[in-house]
């Protein structure tokens, strides 16, 4: 993850409804950045976004507006939370299905202790993503220098 400040010196191409916007900060052009909660920023303001990769605009994980100390992310917790909670109700009668047809009764009990498992693991790790990002986004604020880096699951190069 990497996370840069920028100072928004001019924004267009913006369409308000989408979150999709260019801008320009410091001499350069950025195209293309989709915001998900369709905030377009003002020119003038400074934000912090929290990058999935250096130069990667196409999708931020998270953003901060420098003013406002408003944190955004890319995916809400309560949302990714109740999107594996679906998937979860979806396939699990077929797994536990198989697995009682195939096994009885104690095998269907395991194939359902290993599959709360892995939901519970995989929201952890879906949380716990989400926290540092808001973290990461926090500590640039406070450090306010140009950009940093910080190590999520993806290394900057």
């Amino acid at each position: 993850m990497h996370i840069e400040r920028v100072h928004f010196d001019e924004v267009f191409d913006a369409q308000a409804g989408r979150g999709d916007f260019s801008f320009r900060s410091a001499g350069q052009t950025r195209y293309g950045v989709h915001l998900h909660s369709g905030a377009i920023p003002q020119v003038g303001s400074t934000y912090f976004f929290a990058l999935s990769s250096r130069d990667d605009w196409s999708s931020p994980i998270g953003w901060m507006d420098v003013q406002t100390k408003t944190i955004s992310l890319k995916e809400a917790t309560w949302l990714g939370v109740l999107s594996g909670l679906g998937s979860f109700i979806w396939l699990a009668p077929f797994f536990l299905g198989g697995a009682f047809l195939l096994g009885g009764l104690s095998v269907a009990l395991a194939v359902l202790l290993t599959i709360c498992g892995a939901y519970c693991w995989l929201l952890y790790k879906f949380v716990d993503r989400n926290r540092r990002i808001r973290k990461a986004l926090q500590e640039a604020d406070v450090e306010s220098t140009k950009t940093i880096a910080f190590g999520l699951a993806t290394p900057v190069r």
